[in-house]
């Protein structure tokens, strides 16, 4: 994974990059910073787990997608405007299933089979 297709994917899954930085890669953001410049390549290890956090977004995109077609209209999902929000509805205080169900949210809203709450 390059610098180019790290950034990519962070965005992708909603994280800002302190957040990234934090969960993700354990370090600071100036290194996660460096590692999205191209200044310093990205480690296996960070390389690994966004990979498996892109492939569980992608699965529960196509759950929801199969949900839509299940029901035929248009599905309820949660979108959270806070960490504490999410964690009030779900027990877990994770940011980065945080970012990802909202991103999966936002898909599913944008492409017209979902309406958020």
């Amino acid at each position: 994974m390059n610098n180019k297709e790290l950034k990519a994917l962070r965005l992708i899954l909603t994280l800002e990059p302190g957040e990234a930085a934090c969960h993700i890669g354990n370090k600071d953001i100036r290194t996660w910073q460096r590692w999205e410049s191209g200044a310093s390549p990205v480690p296996q290890y960070v390389i690994n787990l966004m990979d498996d956090y892109n492939q569980l977004r992608d699965a529960l995109v196509e759950k929801r997608y199969a949900e839509f077609h299940r029901k035929g209209e248009l599905i309820m999902l949660n979108f959270y405007m806070t960490l504490d929000e999410f964690e009030a509805a779900t027990g877990k205080r994770d940011v980065v299933m945080w970012r990802i169900t909202n991103s999966v949210a936002g898909e599913c809203y944008s492409a017209g089979i979902a309406s958020l709450e």
